[in-house]
């Protein structure tokens, strides 16, 4: 069935553009983020009813995409192309002949493409700013790229002959469970997180999942196939961003199997624990893994741990490439075998996540995060799903991916309370479920309790 595209949210991301906009001088704004997160779209929809110049860079060399740039400045202007073959003349070109006072958007998609080829690129631009548009109020450029780590290092780094132009920056994040959503307003709550679970917010990836089929055909079709647009992904990714791009994938593997200390990672990839920072700091700046400390430990405390954060990476390096002999040779069932049997498991670590999301999002704390830790008397380990600290308060946390009758809810609040005191918190101690679905939740409210389900995380019309 033909989806309509459509738009979805980004509100926020919108309303900085516009308001740079707005500003009655230059504008340089740099707006970077990961492959298929809905930068193009974005930027197609600030252009609407504006001056908008659009062109995407490839990866062919500087001397094509200046000459695929110079005929869109000619389409654009409804004149013939010049003759040149240098960026710098083009771009003076098009701001002697756009005298209108309104602004002209200019994108220059995938700059990191032409950063890749050629690094005198930055040097190029820095003299098309500094000698020519920096005077021009009524120009608005904006360099947008995919590779996070070009991006950085070419445009915002303050080695790079840009540092100090720009105007503005926004690097464009997956899209939240409650956003992601909307690409699906008639699914149920629930199976709307199965799917974030497996593709997390990334715009392009959500459009691929048919709602009118299971996960499990969705996943099958779009993952354990070698025409399934998601097989291949995560390599792809990997390879367009790392110079390196095997021994990141090792560690992925190992994280997606369960490896969460540097001393286990260490372990499964054959690494020397000394050298994983390095690598897990990269994969961090990616948005791709986060490091976790308790949250009531001082801030440099060795006591960390390492989790996938992306939700498609992490459903794909524990289920996907494990398996991509049997996919090569058109047999699925072992991934799908493996997927059915832990697929409800591994939904419930995402909906932790979700749920850690959802109080920061809608409590005010001075700190937030897990907390773990070890009962003095058995030595055994506790983890307390979240905890927040506000001035003398303190609000703990637990999250289940399940349905909570009133008694599996009290049961819950005993054992938050016997962990309050393990903290040792001398202050006002408050507690909190977050369940897939909690029918008693305006009673325990009512008590005193921050309860919250499903419904309060994706909020559906009745």
């Amino acid at each position: 069935m033909m989806k309509i595209r459509k738009f979805i949210n980004r509100e926020k991301e919108l309303e900085a553009l516009e308001k740079e906009y707005q500003k009655e001088s230059f504008s340089l704004f740099v707006i970077y983020g990961r492959r298929r997160v809905g930068k193009t779209e974005l930027l197609r929809k600030f252009g609407e009813g504006k001056p908008f110049l659009y062109f995407l860079s490839d990866k062919r060399g500087t001397l094509s995409n200046v000459l695929r740039f110079r005929k869109k400045v000619a389409d654009f202007l409804g004149e013939p192309e010049i003759a040149s073959q240098d960026f710098v003349e083009i771009f003076e070109h098009l701001s002697r002949r756009w005298q209108r006072k309104e602004k002209l958007i200019v994108v220059v998609d995938e700059f990191s493409y032409l950063v890749e080829k050629d690094d005198t690129i930055p040097s190029v631009f820095q003299t098309i700013v500094d000698e020519n548009l920096s005077k021009r109020p009524n120009f608005f450029l904006i360099l947008c790229g995919s590779s996070i780590g070009m991006m950085e290092r070419g445009v915002l780094s303050y080695r790079s002959p840009l540092y100090g132009r720009r105007t503005g920056q926004l690097r464009v994040n997956p899209l939240r469970l409650h956003e992601a959503a909307d690409f699906f307003p008639r699914l149920p709550a629930e199976e709307v997180m199965r799917i974030y679970s497996v593709v997390g917010g990334i715009p392009f990836y959500l459009r691929l999942f048919n709602p009118e089929k299971s996960i499990y055909q969705n996943i099958e079709e779009n993952f354990l196939s070698k025409e399934g647009l998601l097989y291949p992904e995560g390599e792809f990714l990997l390879r367009e961003e790392l110079r390196d791009p095997s021994t990141f994938l090792s560690i992925l593997l190992s994280m997606a199997g369960g490896a969460t200390r540097l001393s286990e990672i260490a372990s499964k990839t054959g690494m020397q624990a000394k050298d994983l920072p390095h690598y897990l700091r990269v994969l961090e700046r990616l948005g791709i893994v986060a490091r976790e400390t308790p949250v009531l430990e001082k801030p440099k405390t060795k006591k960390s741990l390492y989790r996938i954060k992306d939700n498609f990476f992490n459903f794909w390096a524990r289920f996907v490439y494990p398996h991509r002999d049997e996919i090569e040779l058109g047999n699925p069932s072992p991934a799908l075998g493996e997927i059915r049997k832990e697929f409800e498991s591994f939904v419930s670590q995402r909906f932790e996540e979700v749920c850690l999301d959802f109080v920061r999002e809608r409590m005010s704390f001075s700190k937030l995060g897990k907390q773990w830790g070890k009962i003095p008397e058995s030595g055994e380990v506790y983890e307390i799903d979240a905890v927040g600290l506000e001035g003398k308060r303190m609000l703990l946390f637990e999250f289940k991916w399940k349905r909570l009758t009133l008694q599996d809810c009290i049961r819950i609040l005993d054992e938050l309370r016997f962990k309050a005191e393990l903290v040792g918190w001398k202050g006002e101690r408050l507690f909190g479920i977050i369940g897939k679905e909690i029918p008693e939740k305006e009673e325990l409210r009512r008590e005193g309790h921050h309860v919250f389900d499903l419904e309060d995380i994706i909020p559906r019309a009745s």
